[in-house]
């Protein structure tokens, strides 16, 4: 019997997860309302489906009219849509899935990320991340929100950004 309890754990953690991913990858159809606040969970579902990997996270957004710009010098690849306020950045080491919103403040953002983590059943603790408000998933993963921009500051009374790191891969 006490064999059989890691497995019996293992097998009841299994539809929570497989629930998550179905509400995410639900999410991430509303790419296909760009202009929409919609678009901004999807782009964060994205994010998170896509954990640091630029192609399968850049997956989700081509075939919805994103366009994407991949720039191996830089080591980055830009996402955007010409009628949305959103745009994504993502590091191609896989370390960063960045998705800024040009016309939220970071206020806003605040609420429909907590709101996003909730219906995505992301667990995540608040923290702080480079001193402004974060959110740790507790297996490497952390959200950071600050305002968006070249120099970013903890809040942002016109914009934001939310950003995912990932643990770095070897």
């Amino acid at each position: 019997m006490r064999a059989a309890l890691p497995l019996l754990a293992c097998l009841a953690a299994t539809p929570a997860a497989a629930q998550d991913v179905i509400a995410l990858q639900k999410m991430t159809m509303q790419l296909s309302n760009p202009a929409g606040v919609e678009a901004q969970m999807g782009a964060w579902a994205a994010c998170v489906l896509g954990n640091g990997d630029k192609d399968v996270t850049t997956a989700y957004f081509a075939p919805r009219g994103w366009e994407v710009f991949s720039d191996p010098e830089m080591g980055m690849a830009e996402i955007s849509h010409p009628t949305s306020e959103i745009y994504i950045s993502l590091y191609m080491d896989g370390a960063i899935c960045s998705v800024a919103h040009t016309n939220q403040p970071s206020a806003d953002a605040t609420l429909l990320l907590e709101n996003f983590l909730e219906v995505a059943g992301i667990p995540a603790t608040p923290t702080e991340i480079e001193g402004c408000a974060g959110w740790d998933r507790g297996d490497g993963m952390s959200i950071g929100l600050t305002s968006g921009g070249q120099d970013p500051v903890c809040v942002g009374t016109t914009d934001n950004d939310v950003r995912f790191t990932f643990p770095v891969r070897n």
